[in-house]
């Protein structure tokens, strides 16, 4: 399962990454755009639904940004095709992505979205630790990427604060992205349901589904001991003290 898991990760990166330097010199992907950048398992479907309602720009990846494909049903594509988000699909997307490659100009807006790494690395592997701890380095790419990209073109959004004070951290968001507020209260009023809308989508569609749904930030970790989290804590943090101290201190294990 492990095996297939990380092969599955490496085809989707190159396809995404081929694709995305594709679209560069096709005109698909301009400056105005942004990309969404985040570990599997970090909550970048809820993240794309709120900026959809919020917004109306589209998201998704490449492939399914593509004049051809933008209107398919598709978990990857644009969630107002499920959906009536008031998607407009004439905005700039915000393209969702795993991995970025060097190529990828810095002229672009990078959101980047963070989560405990036990919580993202053990649903990941369906609590499987050999395979969990395979997968720190994929983890960590995501916080090189942005650590090097340009202070005022990257917005780093923590999933267990989205999740605990969602108005205060959409509210930044959409400064970032340089949107208005209007759609913002209405969303927080029926914010249950949005939720409960985003959740049908990601369960349907994917392969394991939502086993949290979204309402405990601790709930994978709790799956299993905290003298098996502690090694996890140390392989993380000796992986690189820098980014761990910078960006993930938050998570150790007490």
């Amino acid at each position: 399962m492990g095996v297939f898991l990380k092969v599955t990760m490496t085809i989707r990166s190159f396809t995404f990454l081929f694709l995305a330097y594709s679209m560069t010199l096709f005109g698909y992907i301009e400056k105005e755009k942004t990309f969404l950048l985040s570990f599997p398992r970090s909550g970048n479907t809820w993240t794309r639904y709120c900026v959809e309602y919020l917004t109306k720009r589209p998201t998704g990846e490449s492939p399914y940004l593509t004049p051809e494909n933008i209107k398919n049903e598709h978990i990857n594509g644009p969630l107002g095709n499920f959906f009536p988000l008031g998607t407009n699909l004439s905005k700039p997307p915000l393209i969702k992505c795993h991995n970025l490659g060097t190529f990828i100009s810095k002229d672009y807006k990078l959101v980047t979205l963070v989560r405990n790494y036990k919580e993202c690395l053990l649903r990941h592997s369906l609590y499987n630790l050999t395979d969990a701890k395979s997968y720190i380095r994929g983890y960590f790419s995501v916080l090189e990427t942005y650590d090097n990209w340009p202070e005022d073109k990257k917005h780093l959004i923590y999933y267990e604060d989205l999740i605990l004070s969602p108005k205060k951290i959409l509210s930044k968001l959409l400064e970032f992205l340089e949107e208005e507020k209007t759609n913002l209260p209405s969303f927080m009023l029926n914010y249950s349901e949005h939720k409960k809308n985003a959740l049908s989508i990601y369960n349907e569609l994917t392969e394991h589904g939502s086993l949290s749904s979204g309402d405990d930030v601790l709930f994978h970790s709790k799956v299993i001991s905290e003298d098996q989290l502690i090694p996890l804590d140390k392989l993380c943090e000796n992986h690189n003290k820098r980014l761990y101290n910078l960006y993930l201190s938050r998570y150790r294990q007490i």
